[in-house]
Formats: structure tokens, sequence, C-alpha cells
């Protein structure tokens, strides 16, 4: 279930922002959940911070999954071992 900020004020508390951070962060909030997130962390340096370093630990996370794919033949493998063990274990 997607969260969102309440609507009954102007102005973002902290808690809540950082309550759903990541989502903002990853642009999985509604439009109007990230503009108001947008204009919190603009007013709140400490929020500005916090979501800068979110959205730059996506990007680095993206990029080294991105780097970090495991071959075909690797993928194959730890298929292949995992089913071993998995027959293993049947009675």
């Amino acid at each position: 279930m997607q969260k969102t900020l309440p609507r009954h004020d102007n102005r973002t508390p902290c808690a809540e922002f950082r309550a759903l951070l990541d989502d903002i962060a990853a642009d999985h909030s509604d439009t109007v959940t990230c503009a108001r997130a947008e204009q919190h962390a603009q007013a709140c340096p400490p929020c500005r911070m916090a979501l800068a370093a979110a959205r730059a630990y996506r990007r680095t996370m993206r990029r080294v999954g991105d780097a970090c794919r495991a071959t075909g033949a690797l993928r194959t493998r730890a298929l292949d071992l995992l089913r071993e063990d998995r027959g293993s274990r049947q009675i």
C-alpha cells in the first residue's frame, strides 16, 4: 500500500517525512506527496540532507547491482546446487 503524507497542514513534520523517505527517494509516492516532501526538504536542512543521501544511495546501489550481475554459468551452477540440496532433504 502506498503511503501518503497527510494533507491537513502546509508543513510536513520531519517524522512523517522520514517515514516516507525511501518511497520518496525511489519515486514510489504520488506526485502530490513528492511535491510536499520536496517543499519540506527545501525548508528543513536535515531532511534535505537525508533525501539527498537516500537518492545517492539508490543511485549507487543501481550502479553496483548493474556491475555485479552473475554470469549465466554462475546462475546455472547456483540453481543446480540449490536443487541438489533441496532434493537431498526430501523424505
